[in-house]
């Protein structure tokens, strides 16, 4: 915890900056992860072979770290098995109070091919997304032969994009089948250059969805943010008082959660 992790440009595909095979009561706190590669990733949580619980990866917390893609990797952080046809799980994880930035390579930020866990109260500023694919926030999917998706919750994160960038698409949550239950509250959005824009792109089973908006008008402290801090609504912005009672206790920021609830990682 509290370190500053690099990975240099000149090490070869498929380095990580960041590897975890089967952490168990792990907790990744307070970081500077700076780096990735084509094939790599920020951060990989994977499990070992499955054969009994033991095998698998959890629990795990992952919170308060600057994550900042640099050199190339367009899946920051991955939270899935090794490979398509390995079945390696993660369960019992949380994701919180992150800041994700990309440097023009990353689409998906956070992939998740896991089940049972919490992503909430991180800020995704996805301006540098890679030209020619779709900008990504938090995608839950099936990579291959390990168990469908079950029971991810995503509450109170916050989505913002600046770049220009018609052609494709803006999806702050991506839920594939056969995910099953997964639930989406309270999560804000704002991406004003893009055409074709949406909060919750969903085909799992069982989605819950609710008090989740996209907007060209965000009402932030800045017109233009870029630290985590510019992301605070200002009063009578849309995100302020509508919300609803999810299990996030504090903001970004660890300030108590007003009554009635604000939208995305910030309060007001």
């Amino acid at each position: 915890m509290g370190s500053t992790l690099r990975t240099p440009f000149v090490v070869s595909d498929n380095s990580h900056v960041v590897r975890l095979v089967k952490p168990q009561q792990m907790v990744v706190s307070n970081n500077n992860l700076i780096g990735g590669q084509e094939g790599g990733h920020i951060i990989k949580v994977v499990g070992e072979s499955h054969a009994t619980n033991a095998d698998d990866a959890k629990p795990i917390v992952i919170s308060d770290n600057n994550v900042h893609e640099q050199g190339g990797s367009s899946w920051p952080v991955m939270i899935a098995p090794v490979n398509p046809g390995s079945d390696t799980r993660t369960e019992n994880f949380i994701v919180e109070r992150n800041w994700f930035v990309g440097s023009g390579q990353a689409f998906n930020y956070l992939l998740i091919a896991a089940r049972n866990g919490t992503i909430r109260n991180n800020i995704f500023d996805m301006s540098k997304v890679n030209p020619g694919a779709e900008a990504i926030g938090v995608r839950v999917f099936r990579w291959g032969v390990e168990p469908a998706p079950d029971d991810i919750q995503i509450y109170n994160n916050t989505f913002h994009s600046s770049a220009v960038n018609p052609g494709v698409d803006f999806i702050a949550v991506h839920v594939s089948a056969p995910a099953i239950n997964t639930v989406v509250r309270n999560n804000f959005a704002s991406a004003p250059n893009f055409t074709r824009k949406t909060v919750l792109s969903n085909s799992g089973t069982g989605t819950v969805a609710s008090n989740n908006t996209i907007t060209n008008s965000p009402g932030w402290a800045s017109a233009t943010p870029s630290l985590p801090a510019q992301f605070r609504p200002t009063g009578g912005g849309p995100a302020v008082g509508t919300g609803t009672a999810v299990p996030v206790w504090s903001d970004f920021a660890r300030a108590a959660q007003p009554s009635p609830r604000d939208l995305g990682a910030v309060n007001h």
